[in-house]
């Protein structure tokens, strides 16, 4: 006798439709239907499997991250002195350039403890890329207790807590026949790091929003010189290849990025005077560390810019955003951020 299962009784099949099998007597030919159906069901399951892996040509990598996590405990030691490093021969004395001529020699840094920094990884990913390149993705979440203590004009600032958070990419890159079977490693952030701090004494009261500034921004920059594009952090595998330290560091742009800044509309008024509610708004647009700023449109909730307004931006990675802000212009205080 001959039944037909439809698709719809307790199995789900890829596409809508109904199944024809052979057998004797209702109950052995409706077991037969199922395990036919069952069968199908696993070819087409695995069918979509390969075609999905070979289109993507990504791999799943676990979140498990305790490999990572051994790998920084042997190389904390290294990692400590570097940073120790920088902050006493880069990071301070930007800060007390960056600082208004007023408060200039008036510096000091009575302490200086960075603590214990505890990186945390996830949304890990391994792909191939273009050219043949292994490219592994990991978001590093870093927190440090650092005890910094900061004196302009004998004010008392401290700096109690860092973090950073951001996406690293470590890339195994171009590809050799030979073991290791790469020329060489690249380090890098796609982009800028999220910055947050806490900040004590003086610098947590209105008084003193530039030092509070001054010192988010130095940081900000002296991570984004290591390693966020076009920088990166750069090992040659292979000393007798062709490819060499300079090859590594410095590869050329992926392409440009062109954009025209025309207008905005219904910006939030962030002045009050004696003429009304405005705004003194520019526009800032960010790709890794490059930096663009438009002119300033004086007192206009509706700006229109007409000349200057171009900009060509280099991109190196096919995955960086344009961070784009708007913001008011103040003379005389921190300008504040719009949109």
């Amino acid at each position: 006798c001959s039944h037909h299962l439809p698709a719809a009784m307790g199995v789900t099949l890829g596409t809508a439709g109904s199944v024809s099998v052979y057998g004797c007597g209702c109950l052995s030919g409706a077991l037969l239907a199922m395990s036919s159906l069952k069968r199908r069901h696993e070819e087409e399951l695995v069918e979509q499997m390969a075609c999905r892996a070979l289109t993507t040509n990504d791999f799943a990598v676990e979140e498990e991250c305790q490999w990572l996590h051994s790998l920084l405990a042997i190389l904390r030691p290294r990692i400590d002195k570097f940073l120790k490093e920088l902050v006493q021969e880069q990071i301070l004395p930007e800060i007390d350039k960056q600082l208004p001529k007023m408060l200039h020699g008036s510096v000091s840094f009575p302490k200086v403890d960075l603590g214990k920094a505890i990186p945390h990884f996830r949304n890990i990913a391994l792909r191939e890329n273009s050219d043949q390149g292994i490219l592994l993705e990991v978001t590093i979440d870093l927190a440090s207790d650092m005890d910094v203590q900061i004196k302009a004009m004998k004010v008392p600032i401290g700096v109690k807590r860092l973090s950073i958070s951001g996406q690293l990419n470590v890339l195994f890159h171009p590809a050799s026949p030979k073991p290791p079977f790469f020329a060489g490693v690249t380090v890098f952030f796609v982009d800028a790091p999220e910055l947050d701090m806490d900040f004590t004494g003086a610098a947590d009261f209105v008084d003193l929003p530039v030092i509070r500034s001054v010192v988010r921004s130095t940081i900000l920059d002296a991570v984004r010189g290591i390693a966020v594009l076009p920088a990166r952090v750069a090992v040659d595998l292979n000393e007798d290849d062709d490819t060499d330290q300079a090859d590594l560091s410095y590869p050329p742009p992926r392409g440009v990025l062109r954009v025209l800044v025309k207008s905005g509309s219904q910006l939030r008024a962030a002045d009050l005077n004696l003429s009304g509610a405005s705004s003194d708004p520019y526009v800032v647009i960010e790709v890794g560390q490059q930096r663009w700023q438009s002119s300033v449109i004086e007192k206009s909730l509706n700006p229109v810019w007409e000349h200057g307004n171009v900009v060509d931006l280099l991109v190196y990675e096919p995955q960086q955003k344009a961070r784009i802000s708007v913001f008011d212009k103040d003379r005389f205080s921190q300008d504040d951020l719009l949109g």
